[in-house]
């Protein structure tokens, strides 16, 4: 079942990708972005033009983190993987566009084991999130996904098209968010349709 991308939009989404990420987690909001017409610029950590996934997945970065700005983008989008959100905690460049991003009033969205990434910089405090529990601490476990003010959260590779169809609802409203969701073989939820 194909889809037609809805109008161009001028909304764009920064997704940076770090070795050992997870593939689903990565991919599944470039898809549902791209169906909806909006950007989704996988940027490397490291300038590699190929970035390695866990199982050896490889996918090709639109170019290096290091050249791109928060200004430039509506929302943040970071993958997990155990190993890939290890390398997004310890890079001074994915920590200074968080920070951005949340002092933009942007919306930032983790999933797995990335909200570590939030939650090392102070960024979680006194808010509902679900994370992947063995590697974040305090996580709402029982929860697949959850929205607080500007910060999503999903679970673990399992709740990538939740996580994703809750962006674009943001970025482009519940009707774009429904008609992907159909148009992929999601059911359409009363959250879509409002």
């Amino acid at each position: 079942m194909g889809f037609v991308p809805m109008t161009s939009s001028e909304k764009k989404v920064l997704i940076p990708l770090a070795e050992g990420f997870e593939p689903i987690e990565a991919l599944m909001p470039v898809d549902m972005l791209r169906r909806a017409g909006i950007g989704a610029v996988l940027a490397s950590l490291d300038g590699a033009e190929i970035v390695r996934g866990i199982n050896n997945i490889g996918v090709a970065a639109d170019g290096p983190l290091d050249g791109y700005a928060m200004e430039d983008f509506d929302a943040l989008y970071l993958p997990g993987g155990s190993r890939g959100a290890v390398l997004l905690r310890r890079n001074a460049t994915v920590l200074k566009l968080v920070r951005a991003t949340f002092n933009q009033g942007k919306t930032i969205a983790a999933i797995c084991a990335a909200p570590a990434v939030l939650k090392g910089l102070g960024l979680l405090e006194n808010r509902n999130f679900t994370a992947y529990w063995a590697i974040v601490k305090g996580a709402r476990e029982e929860c697949q996904f959850l929205e607080d003010g500007q910060i999503l959260t999903g679970r673990d590779p399992g709740a990538a098209a939740v996580l994703s169809l809750a962006l674009l609802r943001r970025l482009a409203g519940p009707e774009t968010a429904a008609a992907v969701a159909k148009s992929m073989g999601f059911p359409v939820t009363e959250t879509e349709k409002s």
